[in-house]
């Protein structure tokens, strides 16, 4: 055996693999069916669900450039 191999020691696991986000830990928001029929109604709620949808696009690229790092 080399002499170098011998005092060799490997990461350990948590030193070399990133934590997620506590973000992405979190349940998801629960998506309620409509409650009116109102087109106002429906339009705000679709405005908010593409906001959450926006989000959480961004969180996960930010988990995906953190493990392309390393």
């Amino acid at each position: 055996m080399l002499a170098a191999c011998s005092n060799f020691k490997p990461p350990s696991p948590s030193s070399t693999t990133p934590s997620p986000p506590p973000s992405l830990s979190r349940p998801l928001p629960t998506i309620d069916p409509p409650d009116s029929r109102s087109w106002d109604d429906l339009a705000q709620r679709y405005l908010q669900l593409a906001a959450q949808y926006g989000q959480c696009v961004v969180e996960r690229a930010g988990l995906v450039q953190a493990g392309r790092r390393e």
